[in-house]
């Protein structure tokens, strides 16, 4: 499951301030940064997990939303 790119964009930026800073902890360029928030590869998603972002706090959120959303 894919997460928001928006959402998960906003959290990295929340904790880092930005993309660079996160790029450089997370082991990418930062170029590689909007690519890799568009694929979400699990290697991209555990370098995120090594920098510090609640991934499953995130996919859980989100299907809580899709939850909440199918049932009205």
């Amino acid at each position: 499951m894919l997460i928001e790119v928006e959402k998960l964009r906003a959290t990295i930026l929340k904790k880092y301030g930005t993309q660079y800073k996160f790029a450089k902890k997370a082991g990418y360029a930062e170029p590689q940064i909007s690519r890799a928030l568009q694929t979400q590869s699990p290697r991209f998603l555990q370098a995120c997990k090594k920098a510090g972002i609640d991934i499953d706090g995130l996919i859980r959120r989100q299907k809580d939303r899709e939850e909440i959303k199918n049932l009205k």
